[in-house]
């Protein structure tokens, strides 16, 4: 598999997910948060960030400027 790919794969499988396993998901990903997202959006944007992240570590403090 090349490198992204098993990311990419997890980021388009999130697509198909209801509402509840996404939230469920996030919750995974974000448990200190307290209120639970309910825009879809959001929650496959802010998964697919935190998967991206954990694989190839965070932003350096230049591109989060």
């Amino acid at each position: 598999m090349a490198v992204g790919e098993e990311v990419a794969q997890k980021i388009e499988a999130l697509k198909e997910l209801p509402l509840k396993a996404l939230q469920e998901t996030y919750g995974g990903y974000f448990p200190s948060k307290q209120d639970m997202p309910t825009n879809r959006t959001y929650l496959l944007h802010r998964i697919a960030y935190k998967l991206q992240e954990l694989e190839y570590g965070e932003l350096s403090a230049l591109g989060k400027a």
